[in-house]
């Protein structure tokens, strides 16, 4: 069982960026099939006197602040086959980098602890949320 965490992480949707809409015509317009451009991720920030953090829900993001080098965020296309069927890229076709303040325009409002936000579903993010805990501490 996890320990309660003193981190909060803010939730921000990259999918509310417009730009992701830009992206989406753009691929439209080479590929009718493409319906959504999303990514896949819930991501989040974590503000310490060290700097903010990023990081998405399986615990995954870069071990520096992102003040200065920003947070990759990769982006699916999501394709109609046929009517009523929906399929996506397992891979990100785009990847974004986002400056802090790109992340702060995409907030939700949303705040968890930190272990909320990392998702317990395998033992490998509980070894993402300990090494998170240990570097935020």
């Amino acid at each position: 069982m996890r320990t309660q965490s003193g981190h909060v992480v803010r939730v921000f949707d990259p999918n509310r960026d417009p730009s992701v809409k830009e992206m989406l015509a753009q691929e439209q317009a080479k590929d009718p099939k493409v319906v959504a451009i999303k990514a896949h991720e819930r991501y989040g920030l974590v503000a310490t006197p060290k700097g903010t953090f990023a990081l998405h829900s399986e615990g995954i993001g870069p071990r520096r602040p992102i003040d200065k080098m920003g947070m990759p965020v990769g982006f699916h296309r999501h394709f109609v086959d046929e009517p009523g069927r929906q399929s996506f890229e397992c891979g990100a076709f785009a990847t974004a980098t986002y400056a802090l303040a790109d992340c702060e325009a995409c907030l939700t409002g949303e705040s968890l602890r930190l272990d909320e936000f990392v998702s317990a579903a395998s033992f490998r993010n509980d070894r993402n949320f300990e090494a998170w805990e240990a570097l935020l501490a």
